[in-house]
């Protein structure tokens, strides 16, 4: 018996939405170093923050599509195959903050995470209103959520 190519794709966005929608709503990221821990306060007595050395290193003749063009210059691999994936765009209200480690989360999806606490992340998502694949590229900085009303957040634990 086999499945129809729609039914298919039916059956993979309702697996990875649900998949998604449940690491929205445990609210955390589990971390798994694939390097050195990057340190909680300023290591040097100058102020600089540790090289990205434990990160991965593109090679000349890499090809543009498997690079991760950053506001600083460098570049570096793609996260999570998603090939093509466009410059993060840093938030204006932040300095720029170079990146210290790459992080695996419960899900098994790559960050790369800054000095400062920000993470980025390269992936592909599909867009439900073209049908296509798409990739892209978030930052999200270290914040806390912002306070709702009681009455939402009564609504919200109605839902789940």
């Amino acid at each position: 018996m086999s499945i129809s190519r729609p039914v298919f794709s039916l059956l993979f966005v309702a697996a990875f939405a649900a998949v998604f929608w449940a690491w929205l709503a445990s609210g955390e990221i589990a971390h798994v170093e694939s390097g050195p821990q990057a340190p909680t306060e300023d290591p040097s007595p100058t102020g600089a923050w540790p090289m990205k050395a434990d990160l991965p290193t593109l090679e000349v003749g890499s090809r543009p599509e498997d690079q991760l063009l950053l506001p600083d210059g460098t570049r570096l691999p793609v996260l999570n195959g998603a090939y093509g994936a466009p410059p993060p765009k840093w938030p204006e209200d932040r300095p720029w903050s170079p990146i210290v480690r790459k992080e695996i989360d419960k899900l098994g999806y790559e960050w790369y995470v800054h000095a400062d606490g920000c993470k980025t992340i390269t992936q592909v998502v599909f867009d439900r209103v073209s049908g296509k694949r798409m990739v892209a590229t978030n930052t999200f900085p270290p914040t806390d959520p912002l306070p709702i009303r009681r009455e939402e957040g009564e609504k919200m634990r109605k839902k789940k």
